[in-house]
């Protein structure tokens, strides 16, 4: 079995593990692995272990156990089997970051990169030395975009070496930046800010361009879909039809691979406090871990690489919040043991099966009921966020289902328009509401723009707050700009875990005490309290809510300890492009 072709790509927050991943695969093929004798007789032994230790007990609950463990055996036993089968394709590692550095050497000749070599000369001589070297390597490569093959194998040496160093001189960018933040000698990260320059105005070194023009969103998963047709259209013995990509950062990176229906983006999972130990650890060394500001600056770097959707004039900004939910396949990588690369790798290496042969295994209940929340969500007309969630009691059976929406013969926000606001006569008219705000607070928007009646409340209440303070006009402006508050009691939606659990108590049947709920949001703080208190002992989520103190705070303060688990499997991007058999 030969897998003719595959993009991967991986995102995640910093610390993750994402390149950790997309280092250790073109190192340590898949198929490679699983072909050692050891690694796949050991499935093979603990089948045996298992079923004898099953004749020997006779409680329905210590079955269970040996049943569960079996079970998960047999799904490994059935992909390693796959994957015995499966040729060693030829993997090549591409680093996005790498990608934006090239497009930096190719952007320097403006006056901008002037003012900023000298703000930074340490960086800037290691650019303009690696331009003068390689520039007509460069301008050779973008020649024959459209004809690789025709490349001698001199020039395929070239512009591989030219690549390697471009590899190399990032680490040593990215360590000399890194240093300097900590420092305190740079506010940002250059790479990202690059990054952003780059998607906005397709320079590096210029900010400001004109909104509206997003010609250049996908100009970074342009130039790596550039460098994919270099080794698939080369002539020589490197020839490949494989590639990982390292790291999405920007949500049009993503939809501009989605025309390709073998790429598949991994999102890492791994807690703050692990993320920092590891950046502590791994990536800074030296002294700079005992600074005992390390965990605030640690926080500064991860909340502008993690991102800000809320306006639509950030659409070119490093947003890997959107990267992660639009994920293909999810992975969590808490563990903090010696071993925890050899364990990421056996995770990868299931969802690696499954892309070679669909459907060689069953889902978990975990991915059918996340998808099933996924689904859910589609139902929800709340401009906000759509959210679906699914309630099961402990032996894993569906009790309730939800979406956020509101309440039942009320119309919903994303079906009305502004001019509903303010019709009179409409039966189901906003006019319901007169007095809570004018057509002065939303004139922003279109006449045919559907409004969220929560944030254009909660924002009118802070403007009244802020008129009886003793500040400038731009001053108030900038701070609702900063100040951007929720308040979840104007909104008119139910949110999705209410509506499930609502639907348990109206609809009648057993309680949920015991059961599990599965949610494509964390639960804020006003359904984690209800969660609590309906007894539910374990939760499933995918995104992050913003700012949620739910964790730590309502889900722990009490006697009973609920479960807290980030989603791991295949997302509804793909559950059926996985799991049904051709």
């Amino acid at each position: 079995m030969e897998i003719p072709f595959l993009i991967l790509g991986f995102t995640g927050p910093i610390g993750a593990g994402c390149s950790t991943l997309a280092n250790i695969i073109p190192r340590t093929n898949p198929s490679a692995l699983v072909n050692k004798k050891q690694f796949y007789e050991n499935i093979i032994k603990e089948l045996e272990n298992i079923s004898d230790d099953m004749k020997k007990v006779s409680s329905d609950a210590e079955l269970e156990k040996y049943n569960k463990q079996l079970r998960s055996l047999y799904h490994q036993r059935a992909y390693l089997q796959i994957l015995r089968q499966v040729k060693e394709p030829k993997f090549i590692y591409i680093s996005m970051s790498a990608i934006i550095i090239k497009l930096v050497l190719e952007t320097m000749a403006v006056p901008e990169f002037d003012k900023w070599s000298e703000q930074y000369s340490e960086l800037s001589d290691i650019l303009k030395k690696f331009r003068s070297k390689w520039i007509e390597t460069i301008q050779l490569y973008n020649l024959h975009e459209k004809n690789f093959d025709t490349l001698s194998n001199i020039e395929y040496n070239i512009i591989d070496e030219m690549f390697k160093e471009l590899n190399e001189m990032r680490k040593k960018l990215t360590d000399i930046e890194l240093v300097d933040f900590f420092n305190n000698r740079i506010s940002e990260l250059h790479l990202q800010t690059f990054g952003n320059n780059l998607r906005k105005t397709g320079n590096a070194f210029i900010e400001d361009g004109p909104f509206g023009d997003l010609k250049n969103l996908p100009l970074t998963a342009t130039e790596v879909n550039k460098y994919i047709k270099y080794y698939r259209n080369r002539t020589d013995s490197k020839k490949a039809n494989c590639f990982i990509i390292d790291a999405f950062r920007n949500p049009a990176e993503v939809e501009f691979f989605r025309r390709y229906d073998q790429f598949f983006l991994i999102s890492l999972y791994a807690s703050e406090e692990t993320r920092c130990k590891r950046l502590e650890r791994t990536i800074l060394g030296g002294s700079l871990h005992e600074r005992e500001d390390f965990a605030n600056i640690f926080q500064k770097i991860n909340e502008r690489d993690w991102g800000d959707d809320s306006s639509i004039k950030d659409l070119h900004k490093q947003n890997v919040s959107r990267c992660f939910y639009m994920a293909d396949i999810a992975i969590n990588n808490d563990e903090t043991n010696t071993e925890f690369d050899l364990i990421l790798f056996k995770k990868f290496i299931r969802y690696y099966a499954l892309i070679a042969s669909p459907g060689c295994i069953q889902p978990t209940k975990e991915e059918t009921f996340m998808n099933l929340a996924y689904s859910l969500s589609l139902r929800s007309s709340c401009i906000s966020r759509q959210v679906g969630a699914v309630v099961t009691d402990k032996a894993g059976f569906v009790l309730g289902v939800g979406w956020n929406d509101v309440a039942h013969g009320q119309i919903g926000c994303g079906l009305k328009q502004k001019t509903d606001y303010f019709n009179e006569t409409e039966l189901f008219s906003m006019g319901l509401y007169k007095g809570l705000f004018s057509k002065e607070d939303v004139e922003q928007f279109s006449e045919s723009d559907s409004i969220c009646f929560k944030d254009v409340l909660s924002e009118k209440k802070i403007k009244e707050k802020l008129s009886k303070i003793n500040l400038e006009q731009t001053e108030k402006e900038e701070v609702l700009r900063v100040l951007k508050i929720k308040r979840l009691e104007f909104c008119r939606s139910l949110h999705a875990e209410e509506n499930a659990l609502l639907q348990v108590a109206t609809r009648g049947g057993m309680g949920v005490r015991g059961g599990e709920i599965y949610t494509t949001t964390f639960p804020c703080e006003l359904c984690a309290k209800k969660i609590y208190q309906s007894g539910i002992t374990r939760i499933y989520f995918t995104e992050p809510y913003p700012n949620s103190i739910s964790e730590n705070v309502f889900l722990k303060d009490g006697i009973r300890n609920i479960e807290v688990r980030q989603f791991e499997g295949v997302k509804s991007f793909s559950y059926f492009k996985l799991y049904k058999t051709p």
